[in-house]
């Protein structure tokens, strides 16, 4: 066989590969870069408080497990003024798996609890609905009017969301609006950065392609608002680290396979438990968060505060 023809079959398997990825049939977390406008929306609570509780918890993709729909319940019967969704609510885009979330995951919206979502890797896999995976996603939450990226703003909580499947190249869309948030101080609010891929994990493969762009983009300093408390998930376990006068946690235990791993030496989290499934209680009052990360008994013994710290911004 000649030259020409083995560089053409190659080629034409790594093409196959491609689409295969593409449209979720096989795995591969791959970012998926879809046109979206420079300004991402600034969403605001109807009811603004002047102490807030909010829920996080990521990765709940998984169809069904006993823990998950304890952690759910125990959500529901904490009736916070908002929970905020770290990524990866679905398996994939296909309709069975979104009608499994309205089931499930949808009983907190259905008990008068406002979700706030973060798109995770596999919100974008798949290609279906023309080429636009998200539009489920859009369709749950028309109020993010089709951004992947946005603000909410309630009482003494500014909470900046974006998406770490887009590219984040420094000159991006998302990347310069993130910027131009983060640059202003935050006078005295409680900031939240949320994402789906950490930019600091014990599970390397699993770090966003620029993290150390992003945790400059965060980082705090006498010119520059950056923020206080970072939360992502996508590493299906709880990690807790600092930097620059930052706390970044991965909270990845809503439910999906759990992680096992060496844990860094440098996170503060130094609790040897496993599997952790959780979720994060964060208590807001004027620029104080007083955050509890709430581990559910794998053997389905209740709950107990697992971890506790507190950030407070007063600048």
């Amino acid at each position: 066989m000649g030259w020409g023809r083995r560089v053409l079959r190659l080629l034409q398997r790594v093409a196959l590969v491609l689409l295969l990825v593409l449209f979720g049939l096989i795995g591969g977390d791959i970012p998926v870069v879809l046109s979206s406008a420079d300004g991402g929306p600034d969403l605001y609570c109807p009811s603004p408080k002047s102490e807030l509780t909010v829920i996080a918890l990521g990765d709940t993709r998984t169809p069904y497990h006993p823990i998950k729909h304890t952690l759910l319940d125990a959500i529901i019967e904490e009736r916070p003024d908002v929970v905020l969704h770290l990524g990866d609510m679905v398996a994939d885009t296909r309709d069975e798996h979104w009608a499994r979330f309205d089931r499930e995951e949808g009983r907190i919206m259905a008990a008068g609890i406002p979700m706030l979502p973060v798109m995770g890797n596999h919100e974008h896999r798949g290609m279906m609905y023309r080429g636009n995976p998200l539009k489920p996603l859009f369709h749950r939450f028309p109020e993010l009017n089709s951004s992947r990226w946005y603000r909410y703003l309630c009482g003494p909580l500014e909470l900046v969301v974006i998406d770490t499947e887009d590219t984040f190249i420094p000159d991006g869309h998302q990347s310069f609006w993130f910027k131009r948030h983060l640059r202003s101080m935050p006078n005295g609010k409680a900031r939240i950065v949320a994402m789906h891929r950490p930019a600091i994990t014990g599970k390397p493969r699993y770090t966003h392609w620029h993290a150390d762009a992003l945790i400059e983009m965060v980082r705090p300093n006498p010119n520059y608002g950056g923020a206080g408390l970072v939360l992502a998930s996508h590493v299906h376990n709880y990690e807790r680290f600092q930097r620059g006068g930052s706390i970044w946690v991965v909270s990845g235990g809503g439910g999906a396979p759990a992680y096992h791993f060496p844990r860094r030496s440098d996170d503060l989290f130094k609790k040897a438990t496993f599997p952790n499934y959780h979720y994060l209680r964060i208590k807001v009052k004027g620029g104080r968060m007083d955050v509890e990360m709430v581990r559910m008994d794998p053997e389905g013994r209740g709950s107990r505060v697992a971890d506790s710290f507190s950030v407070v911004e007063s600048r």
